[in-house]
This record gives structure tokens, C-alpha cells and sequence, in this order.
């Protein structure tokens, strides 16, 4: 059962997921950075398996010998340290892991570089489940996260300083970098997290406006981004008045009449008026 800490989503350590993201991060040759806020505890597993899928592409802290952070790369199963030394239990933590592109991968323990680890053939991360180990109910982490933000770039010194604003968690909307930010999770501590950023950001005001990728529409519909239509497009209440978009064209009905560009000539379907001069080369 969710548990809550501190109104946050608490991990129970066992059972299985406690929490879902609305959507996945699946990584390959790109280059990345994972942000997040982590409170840990020793639940006395050799593995606490914070990020990732499957037994490999994972984000953990232990491998059996020590409780460092570690990267578990996919084309060997090996696990890299990330961390210089063992990660405090039992108090917030920010922890940043950057990736360099299948060659390098640094990380940040409270705004602190650590040495960075180039032994691993690959930097791939697939992030599909959290907290709850590689696989259902195998080496959870017993604790909480929160302020989960990921970016399809490697963030620099400057911008792990700003997320981690001297101990004081900042939105990574707002925080430098946010430029190439792709996704954000926050703990809401309900059983799925809303992405802050991502694709799947819709927002009903309260005065009834619908924003897909803002929080502060203008209309009653405002997309911040690109809107695709398979076909029509209709004036309410009345189907002779539309917009019609097919493969490399465009009709606009009205009146009976239609209008139709098709991206060397307009075509008319109906009559033509005109106040002023009409021109063209061939008419």
C-alpha cells in the first residue's frame, strides 16, 4: 500500500511498485543527465536498485561490495562506480548523473563532482520503473525520491549547482538548463506522477481553458507546441464549413465553395469576387 512521508510517496522497500511516471526515458547513443532528490535507507539487500528495467541499464547504489552509487551498463551487466565514496542514509541527497555519449559517465552528490568513470562501453538508460528494483519486488529501495527531472544533453557544473540551489530543492523548470530538459516528475504522493514538462502535460484552469504544454493558457485551447490533424478541421454546427488537410494539401470549404492549395496552384471549386486587383502569371 502507498505509504505517505511528509505528504511524499513513500517506498516500502518491498512488494513491488508504490508509485508509477505517466511515461518512460529510453535512452541509446545519446547523451543524458538524470536529476533527482533521493532519502535512503538500508534495508539490508546488497542492491538498492534506484532507476531503470530489467537487470541491466540501471542506476543502483551497492554491488555487493560497498554501498556507492553505481551504473549497470547493458552490453556486460558490469557495474561502474559513480560516487567516490558511500552514500549517506537517512537525510535528502541531491544526486545528478550525467552521461557522455557510450563513453563516460559523471556524477554529483550534492553539487560535488565525482571522478569520472570511462570504463563502460555503453551509457544507455531505460528508465521504466523506480524505487522497486530491476524487476517486481527484487532489490527495492526502501526510502523516498522526488524531483525527477531528465535531459537530453550533459549538464554542466554550473547547472548541477543551480538544481542543487545550496540544499534547497529548485524546480528544474525554472532552474539553468532547463532548456534541454525533457522530462520532470514531482512527488505528488499519489499512485502515478503527472510529467511536468513532457508530452503528457495537459491542464484544465479554472476558468475552463484546456493547455497542452502550459500551465497559463490564453484561449479555451492553447497548445504550446505543434498540433497534428489526421483530416478535418469544423466550424461548430456546421459541417459545409471547414478545413481539410490531405498529403500535400489544403481545402478550406465555405459557402459551398472550396478552396485548395496543393503547393504549386490554388484551385476554386465555386465563384470568385474580389475588391481589387487580381495578378498572376497565368490566370
Amino acid at each position: 500500500a502507498l505509504q505517505s512521508y511528509n505528504q511524499l510517496a513513500w517506498f516500502s522497500g518491498t512488494n513491488g511498485a508504490d508509485a508509477t511516471l505517466d511515461s518512460t526515458i529510453s535512452t541509446s547513443t545519446n547523451s543524458w543527465s538524470l536529476s533527482f532528490w533521493l532519502l535512503w535507507e538500508d534495508n539490508g539487500s546488497s542492491y538498492h536498485f534506484i532507476a531503470g528495467s530489467g537487470s541491466n541499464r540501471n542506476i543502483a547504489i551497492g554491488n555487493a561490495l560497498d554501498l556507492k552509487l553505481y551504473y549497470k551498463e547493458a552490453t556486460t551487466g558490469t557495474y561502474h562506480a559513480l560516487s567516490d565514496a558511500v552514500i549517506p542514509q537517512g537525510e535528502w541527497l541531491h544526486i545528478v548523473v550525467t552521461a557522455t555519449a557510450d563513453t563516460s559517465m559523471t556524477a554529483y552528490i550534492n553539487g560535488e563532482a565525482q571522478t569520472t568513470n570511462s570504463s563502460m562501453s555503453d551509457t544507455e538508460l531505460l528508465l521504466a520503473r523506480f524505487m522497486e528494483g530491476y524487476n517486481s519486488n527484487n532489490l527495492e529501495v526502501l526510502g523516498s525520491i522526488t524531483e525527477i527531472s531528465y535531459y537530453d544533453d550533459v549538464l554542466t557544473q554550473a547547472e548541477v549547482n543551480d538544481l542543487y540551489n545550496d540544499g534547497k530543492a529548485k524546480s528544474a523548470l525554472e532552474a539553468s538548463g532547463n532548456g534541454n530538459l525533457v522530462h520532470y516528475w514531482r512527488n505528488n504522493g499519489l499512485a502515478e506522477w503527472k510529467d511536468l514538462k513532457g508530452s503528457n502535460d495537459v491542464n484544465v484552469t479554472t476558468n475552463g481553458r484546456l493547455g497542452v504544454g502550459t500551465d497559463d493558457p490564453d484561449y479555451k485551447l492553447d497548445v504550446a507546441g505543434n498540433a497534428g490533424f489526421n483530416e478535418y478541421l469544423y466550424h461548430n454546427g456546421d459541417t459545409n464549413t471547414h478545413v481539410r488537410f490531405q498529403a500535400d494539401q489544403v481545402d478550406i470549404s465555405a459557402g459551398g465553395n472550396v478552396y485548395s492549395y496543393d503547393g504549386a496552384a490554388f484551385n476554386l471549386t465555386g465563384h470568385l469576387s474580389a475588391s481589387g486587383n487580381i495578378s498572376g502569371s497565368q490566370i
